[in-house]
């Protein structure tokens, strides 16, 4: 088994399409740098408009109309905090989304732009209903359903705020073209032919020093030892909400490696035995390629998923409201009843992202811009269903690849992942030598690194990690 030099401190980011090599520890801060900043979520100019909104209704129908001295020009004020309510709507909807539209317009392969363009609907038919019952005099009626529409508003901007937070912390990355040329070799070092460079490299002679999040630095030797144990590090894919969109990252590496346009959702931890020859290299980077090309979050189910249910609730309400109309309604009796169905379905559309929510929040996602790096902290966010899957090596490798997939929850199936390792093997021609070793559903405190003897028939093939 013959030694290589692996260049483990050096990463390779892409920024603006050009590859910028750094050491790990300044790409490891410059990446934390570049997440989302939460005193610019917080403090934007869509919450206070929003809460502006909400305060000013609240104080109006609560307080300034149950004096005595509005009674005579209640009418007045009804209409006239009909107009500025909306009119506030309209602004701070085109406020919030006028980045957003730039980016959804350039690229029509954005599920946001359909969401967007709902936003936009939702306050044109909220504010043209609003108009056509103030022509016919109906001021209480015009005040209550304006008071709905606003709260509605509030809530899908809410939750089309939240899924951009969400989003946030990996837009940076996925926006600079990393889409499809960052791979786990460059992680290594590579030169531009993608081989390995070997003109630089770190010697990792204690294996028990090898731990997830930990920087590495050169020791001016540019040789792994054979024997030695080398954890590649904690890869994980972060779901994005809206566009399905996720990150592979090396987290002992602190750097982005691979974007994927669909993901498989869960968490994936990919290590390397022994030598790590470039076919070892080469073969990893197409399996992960390979797993996130085979997941079953395409494009078309991501628009279902987002844009269409909302869609369909402002349709509904339409269809609802003219068919009431041509009935013989008037539109003071219409008018609340259609903006309850939009108050409603924007309510329910809103209880799909509570999973995500807390999970996101309790991950300190929104503070760092990516999730904790020691396993002990994240183990509990992915849930307790774990499953350890080991890819037999063919005969021109000499180390074993461990892939551990945990679970984001239990819906993720045995024979999903079974199709994920069926994938992996038939696009890289490769048999796999256990394609399902066992669900492991009890919670373990840490990654145990066991020898290759007590690994049984494995024991030849170099170490292999269990939990």
């Amino acid at each position: 088994m013959s030694n290589t030099a692996v260049r483990v401190n050096k990463t390779s980011l892409i920024e603006k399409g050009e590859l910028a090599s750094q050491d790990v520890a300044e790409s490891g801060l410059s990446l934390e740098r570049s997440g989302v900043e939460t005193s610019k979520v917080f403090d934007s100019k869509l919450w206070v408009q929003l809460t502006s909104i909400l305060a000013a209704n609240f104080l109006i129908s609560k307080l300034w109309l149950s004096l005595p001295y509005f009674a005579e020009i209640r009418p007045q004020l009804y209409i006239v905090s009909g107009i500025i309510f909306s009119a506030f709507s309209l602004v701070a909807l085109i406020i919030s989304q006028a980045g957003l539209f730039r980016s959804a317009l350039s690229s029509l392969r954005s599920a946001r732009l359909e969401a967007s363009i709902l936003e936009v609907l939702a306050i044109l038919v909220g504010s043209g209903l609003l108009i056509l019952q103030w022509a016919q005099g109906s001021w209480e009626d015009l005040f209550f359903a304006n008071q709905i529409i606003v709260l509605s508003l509030f809530l899908l901007c809410l939750e089309q705020h939240f899924c951009r937070m969400y989003d946030g912390s990996l837009r940076k990355i996925t926006d600079t073209d990393l889409l499809a040329r960052a791979s786990l070799v460059e992680v290594f070092g590579s030169s531009s032919s993608g081989e390995i460079d070997r003109q630089a490299g770190t010697k990792l002679l204690n294996p028990g020093e090898l731990k997830a999040g930990q920087v590495y630095q050169r020791e001016g030797g540019n040789i792994i030892p054979a024997d030695s144990i080398v954890l590649v590090g904690v890869a994980e894919v972060l779901e994005r909400t809206l566009s399905g969109r996720g990150v592979l990252r090396v987290k002992n590496a602190g750097a982005p490696v691979f974007a994927g346009s669909e993901v498989v959702r869960g968490t994936l931890l990919l290590r390397v035995e022994r030598a790590l020859e470039d076919s070892v290299f080469s073969t990893c980077q197409v399996h992960m390629n390979q797993v996130f090309r085979e997941s079953d979050l395409d494009r078309e189910a991501v628009k279902k998923k987002t844009a269409l249910p909302a869609l369909g609730i402002l349709f509904v309400a339409l269809f609802v409201s003219i068919y009431w109309f041509r009935a013989g309604l008037q539109i003071s009796q219409i008018l609340p009843i259609t903006a309850s169905i939009l108050f409603l379905g924007t309510a329910l559309r809103m209880l799909r992202i509570v999973p995500d929510l807390y999970r996101v929040t309790t991950s300190n996602l929104f503070f760092s811009g990516f999730l904790p790096p020691l396993h002990a902290q994240w183990k509990s966010l992915v849930g307790r269903s774990r499953a350890v899957l080991l890819l037999d090596s063919s005969e021109k490798l000499n180390s074993v690849s461990v892939v551990e997939v945990q679970l984001l929850d239990d819906r993720v199936s045995e024979e999903q992942i079974g199709a994920i390792l069926y994938a992996m093997a038939s696009k890289t021609n490769r048999s796999i030598d256990a394609a399902l070793t066992e669900f492991i559903c009890q919670e373990q405190e840490s990654i145990e690194l066991f020898d290759a003897q007590s690994f049984g028939e494995y024991g030849s093939k170099g170490l292999c990690a269990a939990i």
